[in-house]
């Protein structure tokens, strides 16, 4: 409905791969760092992104929209390294900007919704709309944690995010970032695992423009009660 979300300010998106206690890879929008050699591809309705790494990493990452304000995302991660990693992390985050066409600014309230295989974590601008970060994932993934980062623009590291553990609850109003992390454990030479996300753009309800006119027309007849005294 003609609202963008993340390419204001600085256009932050990012995921990254750790494996065996260390980072493999994190692709990065803000420096443009794209070291899986991904190359996107048409398939239909969908996207589909197609990567290999030096490290000896593949992925098929499928994008598609299967309803109005939904983008899904399917990501099938191969070893070809040529033995069995373990410690596998999965990281994807954002930066939601969605307020700032309405002069509203960067910030959005941050609300971790759930956690586990339901995990989620809404942005809300001061206007209602909102952006939630989702979980799809029925298996593969031991642990799956949502993240409020308040470091809008830099990506966060998926070992962190499992660490910290945050809970379901708000974290507060700020220019932050909001992320998913999982811990898809041990994955054996020549062996994939397949794990998705998706990303929920919503709209206010009617009666949230009518609380937010409301709340500026009293701020105007505040402003102009103190002219007039």
């Amino acid at each position: 409905m003609g609202r963008e979300f993340v390419n204001h300010g600085t256009w932050a998106s990012n995921w990254s791969l750790n494996a065996n206690g260390a980072s493999v890879g994190i692709a990065d929008e803000v420096t443009g760092s794209n070291p899986f050699s991904a190359s996107v591809l048409g398939s239909g309705s969908n996207v589909v992104i197609l990567g290999s790494f030096k490290s000896g990493w593949s992925f098929l990452e499928t994008v598609s929209i299967p309803t109005s304000g939904h983008v899904a995302v399917q990501i099938q991660l191969t070893n070809h390294t040529g033995h069995t990693a373990n410690n596998v992390q999965w990281g994807v985050g954002f930066d939601p900007d969605q307020g700032v066409p309405a002069g509203l600014g960067f910030g959005t309230t941050n609300v971790i919704n759930a956690t586990g295989l339901g995990a989620s974590v809404t942005a809300t601008s001061l206007d209602g709309w909102s952006v939630t970060l989702h979980n799809t994932t029925s298996a593969s993934a031991f642990t799956i944690n949502p993240y409020v980062g308040e470091d809008c623009c830099s990506p966060v590291d998926p070992a962190l995010m499992l660490a910290a553990a945050q809970a379901p609850g708000s974290y507060g109003f700020g220019d932050y970032s909001i992320n998913l992390a999982y811990d898809l454990g041990s994955i054996a030479n020549h062996n994939s695992v397949t794990f998705g996300y998706e990303y929920i753009m919503a709209v206010p309800e009617p009666e949230t423009y009518a609380m937010l006119l409301a709340g500026l027309g009293l701020v105007g007849f505040s402003a102009r009660r103190r002219r007039i005294i």
